[in-house]
């Protein structure tokens, strides 16, 4: 139950810098006083504590609330407003950890507080990074600078596992690396350079292969190394493969397959950071085409970019990804972008009792074919004043979400062209109308579920996560407003709110990746032992949880 505040920054400064003890957030009415949270962090490994440690409030507040723990390891914020919050821990050279993590990769429990509470406890232990290191050397055994090296892990993406960098660093000038602050898992380790040259023969041209520890390709059986909690592991030597440039070619033509002669077509290379996401977008080459519309980029290094080209009104692009010794052929087709636009009201008539300017539309781009986040695809957008939205630049299927939303309220329906969207995702064509009319219902009418989790011996167990999930599979997916999960507080009890009338499974589980409730067999294979739950309208479901600890 979300209530909006205003930060004086200026005063937060100031009392920081007095005081690196105290985090302060203004309360949200004079009449509601705010709580203190008082805690500790320690590092894991010795339970000693540590200074200079971030400590960061977010949640209901218009800007995260910040403080910096003692010599004693000891925080404090205060004029925190009652509601739910998550507390995060940094240091250099430490694993950042969220509030109730008990592990690196767990999901932090949230924080609730009331009004002139005092909260004390609030403990936390920070873990040391784990470190992955070796030497990198070109073809002929030199060493190789400047080269990009990556741990690359397995993470849940929209319900999948995906291989993407935990960690990026360069080699110095000794072809040296060090990929330091690895949580414990399993990694490989890629290295990749955009470096090209001529061969003798001046007839090809020559880059690096994107090169896996220990010196093969993906497709080569690149190995893993795995890793304990702070643990260093050295030694990971190998030579990068050399091979052919790789090539691009394509054809511009109009929407009724006519070449368009003469016309720009740009490349971009794109560089993605930790986790997968988008970093920036580099120069990769520019030309024009034929009289028949085509061209080509040549000389090109292993690596994803992007093709563009555009007019006046008129614009395309295209992700490409290509290896070494690849000729990867496209076809472009500039049409004016579309946009969707509509309006965000209740079930109840009117506009929401929130702040508008607290919450956001979030196109979720729903092609099974893009995993990671794509350079040109449509961004989160807030509502107007008078609760009215618009996206521009939307292409390909799509569901629409709301976040900020307070944790009684859902999104009831996304209704567009008297077609009901709210689950299925809906197909934007570049170059058609815009899509306008779209009205998204938000809705208070919705279930909850409240309860406990013990173990075994009748105990509480704080430490488990409870996943309360549909019934039907066909309600699993991706943005799916039937799945959501939850952390006990430090008595086992929980509360999931928000969730639309309908039968579901609950399960409380010792340990569940971040985004692995995304994965639908998973899901699946927790179905035989969750509880069953008919959840009503308005109804607070109060259950009990007994989590089986594993052996």
């Amino acid at each position: 139950m979300a209530l909006a505040f205003w930060l004086v920054l200026s005063a937060v400064l100031c009392g920081a810098a007095q005081n690196p003890r105290d985090g302060a957030a203004r309360p949200a009415t004079p009449s509601a006083p705010g709580a203190t949270i008082r805690g500790r962090v320690t590092a894991a490994a010795a339970d000693l504590p540590l200074h200079r440690v971030k400590i960061t409030l977010t949640g209901q507040l218009a800007n995260p609330v910040t403080a910096v723990t003692d010599i004693k390891g000891v925080f404090e914020l205060t004029d925190v407003p009652p509601g739910s919050y998550r507390i995060t821990a940094t240091r250099a050279g430490y694993l950042t950890i969220e509030y109730g993590q008990r592990r690196p990769g767990e999901t932090g429990r949230t924080l609730d507080v009331e009004s002139g509470e005092i909260r004390r406890g609030v403990d936390i232990a920070l873990f040391r990074g784990g470190v992955l290191a070796g030497r990198i050397a070109d073809e002929q055994g030199d060493p190789a600078p400047d080269v990009r090296v990556e741990a690359v892990e397995l993470r849940y993406i929209r319900g999948r596992r995906v291989a993407v960098a935990a960690r990026i660093t360069a080699t110095n000038d000794a072809g040296e690396y060090r990929l330091s602050g690895l949580q414990p898992g399993s990694y490989q380790v890629r290295a990749s350079t955009t470096e090209v040259w001529e061969g003798d023969d001046g007839k090809n041209t020559y880059v690096y292969a994107l090169t896996y520890f220990p010196g093969v390709t993906s497709a080569e059986g690149p190995q893993s190394t795995s890793l304990s909690v702070g643990q260093e592991v050295s030694g990971l030597d190998f030579r990068l493969l050399a091979g052919r440039a790789a090539k691009i070619t394509g054809i511009l033509e109009d929407a009724r397959g006519e070449p368009l002669a003469g016309q720009v077509v740009n490349l971009s290379r794109i560089t993605r950071t930790t986790g997968g996401d988008l970093m920036s977008s580099g120069f990769g080459g520019t030309g024009r085409t034929d009289a028949h519309g085509a061209f080509e980029f040549t000389k090109l290094a292993p690596g994803e970019f992007i093709v563009y080209s555009s007019g006046p009104t008129d614009r395309t692009s295209l992700p490409v990804t290509v290896n070494n010794d690849e000729v990867r052929d496209v076809v472009l087709t500039p049409r004016p972008p579309s946009g969707v636009s509509g309006s965000i009201a209740t079930d109840e008539g009117g506009v929401p009792p929130i702040p508008v300017s607290r919450l956001r539309v979030i196109p979720v781009g729903a092609d099974p074919a893009s995993v990671l986040p794509m350079w040109a695809a449509p961004r989160e957008q807030p509502p107007r004043p008078d609760w009215s939205f618009r996206i521009a630049d939307v292409d390909g299927p799509y569901l629409f979400r709301v976040t900020g939303l307070p944790d009684e309220w859902m999104v009831k329906s996304v209704i567009a062209g008297g077609r009901d969207i709210t689950d299925a995702p809906f197909t934007i064509t570049r170059g058609g109308p815009d899509v306008a009319g779209v009205q998204i219902v938000l809705s208070r009418r919705t279930a909850r579920v409240n309860g406990e989790v013990i173990d075994r011996a009748g105990a509480p167990a704080p430490d488990a996560t409870v996943i309360v999930f549909g019934e039907n599979p066909s309600t699993w997916g991706l943005a799916s407003r039937f799945i959501k999960i939850a952390r006990p507080d430090d008595r086992g009890r929980f509360s999931v709110a928000g969730l639309p009338p309908g039968i579901y499974r609950a399960i409380a589980r010792d340990f569940v990746a971040a985004g692995q409730w995304e994965d639908a067999d998973f899901l699946r294979g927790l179905l035989k032992d969750a509880v069953r739950l008919e959840l009503g309208e308005g109804a607070a479901e109060p259950i009990t949880l007994t989590l089986e600890r594993p052996r």
